[in-house]
């Protein structure tokens, strides 16, 4: 029958294994069409599975009323705590306009303490119907903080109240996920065990927001969650640079891109079309997500050092971020293990005596703190020479020297004979 529901999953059931040109020809033609923009031969087993579990949810008629009623959901949640968001911040000069203030931020936490309750009887409902069919003996037994998966809106808080986070970081870090220092999503974790991974689609065009509604999140990843990298939407990043005097700021992030000094990337699409300017289909330049790391660093080469900066004496190495210390101090030489090495050392300031190379008080959120790397270089030179994990004097001086505007402080720091 035209138009039936045909499951890819059950289609390329025993494929999962074998490259695209094994498959019959209907089936790989269904499979390059429906995996663009990814490339069946590039994945894992393990990613196409996760795929096609994912397509058959999003493309059952049978799934289609679970997921509006999960995503009316999220979407009022969403919905009132923004109101609540622009009452917090709304004044209120006045005895009545204070009372008129408290009296709507009652009714919103009234609204939110409701939503709660239909989440979690939308969730009971489903443990119950898992527990009478057998799949989930003991499943009735679980209370909400037992449960492994947290859905999106709760996610996205954590992530806010630990890290300062934007949903737009969430989605990058869900992009790049687990192996490049982000987060995995998964789908409809409170019904599937395991949950299919989340993957972003070309298909959901510009809004890659949306999508993460449906997501879910393992709690332990979430509090145990810290970025390699911030960022910042090209939105955003044209109206700092809007600060700047003598600035185009638009026509400055498309010069830096076509240098490949910035990457415009974009969770549905790859990129925008600032590298691809032919494709009217590509989303605009505005939308995408650029690494604040890159961003900071075209600062302080492009626009003669970082302006939080004023209070050091000449002659001073410019703070740094975070990343930039990891990437050019590498004291461990594998990416992933000298970047957990960095994070235990920074987030524990004061145990490993870096509190004074940190600029002001460690801050989360945008950007993440700043760091003095000159104190950084003599700090690892002083562990090596104590026999801890650092860097010798001539690597300390090859790392400094990478810094802007820290070459003559590397010399006469580092000085080399002859």
């Amino acid at each position: 029958m035209e138009g039936q529901f045909e499951s890819l999953s059950e289609a390329l059931e025993g494929w999962f294994e074998r490259p695209v040109a094994d498959l019959p020809e209907a089936l790989r033609q269904r499979v390059e069409h429906e995996f663009l923009p990814f490339t069946w031969d590039l994945l894992s087993p393990e990613q196409r599975l996760d795929f096609v579990q994912q397509w058959d949810y999003k493309n059952d008629p049978a799934t289609e009323a679970e997921r509006q009623a999960a995503w009316d959901l999220l979407a009022r949640r969403l919905e009132v705590e923004g109101k609540m968001r622009e009452w917090e911040r709304a004044g209120a000069g006045t005895a009545t306009e204070l009372a008129t203030k408290e009296a709507r931020l009652a009714k919103l936490r009234e609204e939110i303490t409701k939503i709660d309750l239909a989440e979690k009887s939308m969730l009971g409902k489903e443990r119950r119907g898992k527990a009478r069919r057998g799949d989930l003996s003991d499943e009735s037994a679980r209370t909400d903080e037992d449960f492994e998966y947290i859905a999106y809106p709760r996610a996205m808080k954590r992530l806010r109240e630990r890290l300062g986070a934007t949903p737009e970081e969430v989605a990058a870090w869900v992009f790049w996920g687990e192996t490049q220092g982000g987060l995995v999503a998964y789908t409809n974790a409170n019904e599937l065990d395991p949950p299919p991974k989340f993957v972003f689609f070309y298909t959901m065009g510009d809004d890659y927001i949306s999508p993460l509604m449906a997501c879910w999140f393992r709690r332990d990843d979430i509090e145990a969650f810290e970025p390699d990298e911030r960022y910042i939407t090209g939105k955003a990043l044209i109206e700092r640079w809007s600060k700047e005097p003598d600035i185009e700021p638009k026509a400055f992030v498309q010069a830096k891109i076509e240098e490949s000094r910035l990457l415009d990337m974009h969770p549905n699409c790859g990129g925008t079309r600032a590298t691809r300017p032919e494709q009217e289909s590509f989303p605009p330049m505005e939308s995408g997500l650029f690494a604040l790391s890159h961003v900071e660093q075209i600062e302080a080469e492009d626009f003669g050092g970082d302006k939080q900066v004023d209070e050091f004496a000449a002659g001073s190495c410019p703070p740094a971020s975070a990343w930039l210390i990891r990437k050019n101090f590498p004291v461990m030489r594998d990416a992933v293990d000298n970047g957990k090495w960095w994070k235990e050392k920074m987030s524990e300031a004061k145990r490993y005596g870096l509190l004074e190379c940190r600029v002001g008080e460690g801050k989360r959120g945008s950007g993440g703190s700043l760091w003095r790397p000159d104190m950084i270089a003599g700090w690892l030179v002083d562990r090596h020479a104590k026999g801890k994990e650092g860097l010798a004097t001539d690597d300390a001086r090859k790392g400094l020297m990478r810094f802007p505007e820290c070459k003559d402080i590397a010399e006469q720091m580092f000085p080399q004979d002859g």
